[in-house]
């Protein structure tokens, strides 16, 4: 069976930070989204402990804890011993998001996975803002994407795009806004307003003070489309 785009996104926040920022005393906290079409239902395992079984394209497997700031990360395919790929993961600070990501066309002797890990940041935003970052998980979407949040009656013509150029693999940091009301998802071709990959009208997502959110692009009905972003919250 072919990965051609095989994601899983694996969010990890330790606990244990300074007041304020939402810590414990416990070892890490793991968040897995699994971006993938191709790959069919995936089983967790954190050090060799089946986590979460069954789990299908788009689910989100959020609050995992760990025993300590090290563990091994397993995933395989649902019901069978086949490993897909297996990672350590050593969390510190605010943690470490980790992509287990699978390239469109993979080049002479690279693996059908690859993984890529990113700082996590769990700090407050200002009061009367909100942040947002994007991270575009979508392989079968070709180039790179444009993304808007705008008002619920604002199409791709209204406004600039918060996010530009995005590719597959890619992460945007967070931007800052201050408009406290619910935001209409669109996500665009870079450079071509005219070529919709989604379009989240009637579903808009709601933006309260000092929200902080990453959005995850992927894949959708047919090659260039993608679903509704996976939400998560950085700070709970």
């Amino acid at each position: 069976m072919r990965f051609k785009s095989l994601i899983v996104f694996v969010a990890l926040v330790v606990l244990g930070l300074v007041a304020g920022c939402g810590g414990s005393n416990k070892g890490g906290l793991l968040w897995i989204v699994l971006a993938s079409k191709d790959a069919g239902a995936v089983d967790v395992l954190i050090d060799g402990q089946v986590v979460a079984s069954n789990r299908q394209f788009g689910s989100l497997i959020n609050n995992l804890s760990t025993s300590g700031d090290r563990a091994t990360v397993t995933f395989r395919r649902a019901g069978t011993n086949t490993v897909l790929r297996t990672a350590n993961i050593s969390l510190g600070g605010d943690g470490v998001l980790m992509i287990l990501a699978g390239k469109r066309v993979p080049g002479a002797g690279q693996p059908p996975l690859q993984i890529q890990t990113f700082a996590q940041d769990r700090t407050l935003p200002q009061d009367n803002t909100w942040e947002v970052r994007v991270i575009n998980a979508a392989a079968e979407s070709s180039g790179r994407s444009d993304f808007y949040l705008n008002r619920v009656n604002q199409d791709q013509f209204a406004t600039n795009a918060v996010f530009l150029n995005v590719d597959f693999g890619g992460i945007a940091g967070y931007a800052s806004r201050q408009t406290i009301e619910p935001k209409r998802i669109i996500v665009t071709e870079s450079g071509n307003r005219n070529n919709v990959r989604y379009d989240g009208q009637g579903d808009t997502v709601a933006f309260n003070n000092r929200d902080k959110k990453t959005f995850i692009l992927i894949d959708g009905a047919g090659p260039d489309l993608m679903s509704r972003p996976v939400i998560l919250d950085d700070r709970f």
